[in-house]
């Protein structure tokens, strides 16, 4: 699965039983600004920045992976987690 916005490219890295890891990448450079999982303790997906760069992310860019967060938690309740 992938998933492009004007600012960023989300895109499956792996599927495990439950629950499915996504990329999310600059659109501008491909650079890797973070993964979306599955959080356990908030029982959640959320965001995780990458630590490998400092990462500085616009309210746009915000906005799109919020969404994205949105969806993916409201399609895991229904039990139509977002599989690529």
């Amino acid at each position: 699965m992938k998933y492009e916005t004007k600012w960023v490219v989300l895109s499956g890295y792996e599927h495990k039983t439950k629950t499915s890891v996504f990329g999310v990448l600059s659109k501008f450079d491909g650079t890797e600004l973070g993964i979306i999982k599955w959080h356990p303790p908030w029982r959640h997906y959320v965001f995780f920045p990458t630590t490998k760069i400092e990462t500085v992310l616009s309210d746009r860019c915000l906005k799109d992976i919020a969404q994205f967060v949105t969806d993916c938690n409201k399609d895991h309740l229904t039990g139509e987690d977002m599989k690529w």
